[in-house]
């Protein structure tokens, strides 16, 4: 349950923590910091927001509460007067993260019996974070390279990402391309799909990959290019690659295409409420706003390199492969 997942042995002034509440008297819930090592802490009457309530009424022991360090002098005393929903979102965030780097390392202990949770964060976690600058969460989804890694835990680190590979599946980034292209002359419709069909079978030549769709709809000149990939800078290259031939093709056809802007939107993971974690909101009589941390994520994943050209209305046509082929 306690556990030191930082380098750092006691929490900063101003720093959000999370504790677990052991004991509520009349002005004051005494809690052990949960991220640190169980380290005590108390949280006093008159840094709960204004409330008619007791805290018997609002704390019992073993809720998860989250408060800031208002000083850490040789005693650590909480708040929970000054916390921003953006501040609360954040910790959740890297709670997550540490949650889910604690659970991998005490599950890999277990295969590694002379390696002990305690002395892989100290010797493997905190040394590779440091150098890195970023959570050891982060690096493993980005696939950072660790660089050299001692031979003594060389093995414990490979076990380690292939664990977190089976956990943590990569996100598929959907790119997006905003277009308008109106045919002007005499093949209407016809002269749409052909270049958009050429344009495809292009890319599909260059990169291999054959899953793609066309949807059209002759009353609205809004297409997208659409693009669910794994390697946001290469397919994003991809996608102006994509939109640049069209442009250009249409200069040709005397079709115009008028690029409206491109986007990358990154599938987020859902963090699910713990309701055993008491928030920050405690006022007048209502009740406290359970905020907590989750584990969820998300369970959409994009194909590697799924190209797509859709029209955005309702409604309209789709076209196959074979009906695209007929076009070349």
């Amino acid at each position: 349950m306690f556990h030191q997942v930082y380098e750092n042995q006691h929490p900063s002034k101003d720093e959000i923590v999370i504790g677990m509440v052991t004991g509520v008297c009349d002005y004051v819930v005494t809690m052990r910091l949960l991220e640190y090592n169980g380290k005590e802490a108390t949280l006093h009457q008159s840094e709960i927001r204004r409330t008619k309530k007791s805290l018997g009424t609002l704390f019992k022991k073993g809720d998860r509460v989250l408060a800031r360090v208002v000083s850490n002098d040789g005693a650590i005393n909480l708040s929970k007067k000054y916390m921003s929903d953006g501040e609360v979102a954040n910790f959740k965030e890297k709670h997550h993260k540490n949650n889910a780097v604690l659970s991998l390392v005490r599950g890999l202990c277990i295969r590694y019996p002379n390696h002990s949770s305690d002395e892989i964060f100290r010797s493997l976690v905190w040394p590779l974070q440091n150098k890195n600058g970023a959570h050891l969460f982060d690096m493993l989804k980005k696939g950072t390279s660790a660089g050299v890694v001692t031979d003594e835990y060389g093995s414990f680190w490979e076990s380690l990402k292939k664990e977190f590979s089976k956990k943590h599946q990569p996100e598929a980034i959907r790119i997006k391309a905003n277009l308008e292209m109106t045919c002007l002359n005499f093949r209407g419709v016809e002269g749409l799909k052909d270049i958009v069909g050429r344009v495809l079978k292009e890319d599909r030549e260059r990169y291999g990959d054959g899953q793609i769709t066309v949807k059209t709809n002759p009353t609205s000149p809004s297409y997208a290019v659409l693009c669910e990939t794994f390697h946001r800078e290469r397919d994003m290259a991809r996608i102006r690659e994509t939109v640049d031939r069209l442009i250009q093709l249409g200069l040709e056809e005397g079709i115009p295409v008028t690029l409206l802007g491109i986007e990358a939107e990154e599938e987020k993971e859902e963090h699910h409420d713990d309701p055993t974690v008491k928030g920050q909101n405690v006022e007048g009589d209502d009740e406290s706003d359970d905020e907590g941390e989750g584990e969820g994520e998300s369970d959409e994943t994009g194909s590697e390199g799924l190209l797509a050209v859709s029209h955005e209305a309702e409604g309209g046509e789709v076209m196959t492969e074979t009906d695209i082929a007929r076009l070349q």
